[in-house]
């Protein structure tokens, strides 16, 4: 007989809850729900993801039930989009109308155009029903960020013009900014730990000391916890979850070391590429060394901001990712609770595999399955 238990890390401020499912069998031992499939299991944690960041973006717990009958539709919204947007576009190897010509006749235009009705249709009736809710209530109660988003149409004071579509366009960059990146991150992390066992165990110990007997991990325990952020640190170095990050445009015509590149050229940061140079991380860069973040380990000083152009994993400048802030509190309270409560390996005769998916974000190719049990049990 398997009972179901439930793990529950609450952080208030950053998430309402992180929800790990595991079985304990009949042998002691805990195994994680098994998946159909790599798309099967991504879109569980994707609908716990979008939980979480619509809650963020749109309500409070006082709302919630407006929020989860469109999570698993907003799901098969974004998954069809991500798979467009991630493949070889006809523009980039065809001239002018014969790209056009391509996407016409392949079903793509369609397609996407079909896509793009769905996520206004998501969109339009989202801030309808705000509109509706502050018609009806006020404005008591706390204010999500849609709503300071219409208070500040209303009020004149935004310093442009926040039409409906403006407000959609910051609305759907922030919820599909959110799809998968912490779940994928934390995937690698598992990953990474899992085959350096003396880095699981020196994170543990570290965790152990941080919490002191508590019965969970607070918030002020994590400033504490100085090997967790460099084992972060290191994760998002070899694994980026947006290997090209995001696309740019020049906005001018440059000359970068004797190339000619003309305005409007759409360019593309390879942060993937820079976080395994040797030639800034020494030959040591394909390695997975939590310490190299340490003191006396070479990139003590390197921060995850853009200030330090050999670690790009969300960006820089102007255009770092404002997810950040959200995105490693979020990843810390998950891996630390993770790691403290249980020790994990391998199911029996399997093999850890780091190969990378192709798309816009990378998570692994083959699903990450781990074998927990309970810290001490043996």
């Amino acid at each position: 007989m398997e009972i179901e238990e439930t793990l529950h890390c609450e952080m208030e401020g950053y998430v309402d809850y992180i929800s790990i499912r595991v079985h304990v069998k009949s042998d002691g031992r805990h195994h994680f729900s098994k998946t159909k499939s790599q798309s099967d299991k991504n879109a569980t944690m994707r609908r716990q993801e979008h939980c979480r960041g619509c809650s963020a973006v749109r309500t409070h717990n006082a709302t919630r039930y407006i929020i989860q009958p469109k999570i698993s539709n907003y799901s098969s919204i974004c998954s069809p989009a991500e798979a467009f947007l991630s493949g070889l576009q006809a523009e980039d190897v065809l001239p002018g109308a014969a790209a056009k010509v391509v996407r016409w006749a392949t079903g793509l235009e369609k397609r996407l155009d079909a896509e793009l009705q769905l996520w206004d249709k998501f969109l339009s009736e989202t801030i309808a029903e705000h509109l509706e809710k502050k018609k009806c209530d006020g404005r008591a109660g706390e204010e999500d960020f849609l709503d300071v988003l219409l208070r500040l149409r209303e009020e004149g004071t935004a310093g442009l013009e926040l039409t409906d579509d403006r407000i959609k366009s910051i609305i759907k960059d922030i919820i599909a900014a959110g799809t998968d990146t912490s779940s994928v991150t934390l995937e690698w992390a598992m990953a990474e730990l899992v085959g350096n066992p003396r880095a699981m165990a020196k994170l543990q110990d570290e965790i152990s000391r941080a919490t002191e007997g508590k019965p969970s991990i607070e918030e002020d325990d994590l400033r504490r916890m100085e090997y967790l952020r460099a084992v972060l640190k290191e994760v998002l170095r070899l694994h980026p979850v947006a290997p090209l990050l995001v696309p740019h445009q020049s906005t001018t015509m440059a000359v970068v070391q004797g190339y000619e590149i003309p305005a409007e050229t759409a360019l593309f940061v390879n942060a993937w590429a820079i976080g395994r140079d040797p030639a800034a991380w020494g030959a040591t860069a394909e390695e997975f060394q939590p310490e190299r973040f340490l003191g006396g380990g070479g990139a003590e000083g390197v921060d995850l901001r853009g200030n330090d152009y050999q670690l790009l994993p969300f960006g820089a400048g102007r255009r770092l990712c404002p997810g950040i802030g959200f995105a490693m509190p979020v990843l810390e309270m998950a891996l630390s609770s993770l790691v403290r409560h249980f020790d994990w390996e391998l199911p029996a005769g399997a093999r850890l595999d780091m190969s990378e998916a192709p798309g816009l974000t990378t998570p692994p190719l083959a699903p990450l399955r781990l074998a927990p049990k309970c810290r001490g049990q043996q």
